[in-house]
């Protein structure tokens, strides 16, 4: 090859090339999974609404997508607001807000929190795909910074919040993530309850 420089500069050109093609390349997509048909929850005589603010928060990072398990998160996550009880049900409160975010790195799917509006949270759901890197196969799992969003969401609020969350459980930083939810928990005053549907098998999570 030394005794033909621009043989090699044409070989190294095409193994520099093949490098940044294999590098780009994007992720398969996962085969979509179809939600359940369900209808808004009907209350029995004695029961009412309880929850002031509710955040939908969806998973899309890289582990989603390593063990296919995004579509099942996404798909649990459409139904249960379709399943939602309709702003008519019996409440002692007035308020009923909602908030979906979907995550994967430092992206986000996101509607803020505000009037319930079944239509405008299903469509954002709809939205939500694995994300966080350019190659589709998504991005880190940064559960404390999502949950650190939702206390500033939460800023200057009252009544009671519920955080349903549809992950593999599996956050970066597991330690950051316990020490941010403690400190959502003990600084709201009317009481924040975490719901965590677990979406996979595995242990740690």
């Amino acid at each position: 090859l030394a005794a033909h420089p621009r043989l090699f500069v044409q070989r190294l050109f095409l193994i520099g090339a093949k490098v940044l093609a294999l590098g780009c390349t994007s992720a398969l997509p996962l085969s979509p999974a179809m939600p359940f048909v369900v209808s808004p929850v009907s209350l029995g005589a004695t029961e009412e609404r309880v929850v002031d603010h509710l955040f939908v928060i969806t998973d899309a990072s890289h582990s989603m997508y390593r063990d296919a398990t995004f579509p099942k998160a996404k798909a649990l996550s459409q139904a249960f607001v379709d399943a939602l009880p309709d702003r008519s049900a019996p409440s002692k409160s007035l308020t009923y807000n909602a908030a979906s975010i979907g995550f994967g790195g430092d992206k986000r799917t996101s509607l803020g929190l505000q009037d319930f509006d079944r239509a405008e949270l299903r469509a954002t759901i709809d939205r939500v795909q694995v994300m966080g890197r350019v190659d589709g196969r998504g991005g880190s799992t940064p559960f404390h910074h999502v949950l650190s969003e939702i206390g500033d969401q939460l800023a200057g609020k009252t009544g009671r919040v519920a955080v349903v969350l549809f992950t593999d459980g599996l956050p970066d930083d597991e330690e950051a993530a316990m020490d941010v939810a403690a400190a959502l928990v003990n600084g709201y005053a009317d009481g924040v309850c975490f719901h965590g549907i677990q979406v996979g098998d595995s242990p740690a999570g």
